[in-house]
């Protein structure tokens, strides 16, 4: 499952989950997870292509299944303040 999906942070507020077209999306959850790896949303796989509303601003991560992938992208508050 790793493998055929991909999360990546549109704008500030929002996360686009894309799966490849030939995965069977019945019955899949996505779960977003905060920098300090806390669940924050869940909700059900409804299409292919998704745009979930989230704040992307520090590092965000989304789990599908046993699989967890950081948003690429996102993080860019916390990455900057680092940079201070």
């Amino acid at each position: 499952m790793s493998d055929n999906w991909k999360a990546i942070a549109l704008n500030a507020q929002h996360i686009r989950v894309q799966f490849d077209e030939n995965t069977d999306i019945a019955g899949l959850e996505i779960t977003l997870i905060n920098e300090l790896r806390q669940p924050i949303l869940r909700q059900k796989v409804t299409s292919h292509k998704m745009t979930i509303v989230g704040e992307t601003e520090y590092p965000i991560f989304v789990q599908v299944g046993h699989a967890l992938k950081y948003v690429e992208g996102s993080g860019g508050a916390k990455y900057d303040e680092a940079e201070m």
